[in-house]
């Protein structure tokens, strides 16, 4: 599972640290192609391949 709650006993997702997540924003965001893009979905997919 990624992108679920933390810290709670219903469960635990994949989380990124802040600085991994701040890159990754910062990484994609600034192409012009990315102005739509959902950030869930990059943080997300991000933390389920990388974690934290």
């Amino acid at each position: 599972m990624s992108g679920g709650p933390t810290g709670s006993p219903a469960g635990t997702g994949a989380v990124l640290s802040d600085e991994r997540a701040y890159e990754l924003f910062e990484g994609y965001c600034k192409a012009g192609f990315a102005k739509r893009f959902k950030l869930y979905k990059l943080y997300t997919r991000a933390a389920a391949f990388g974690g934290g």
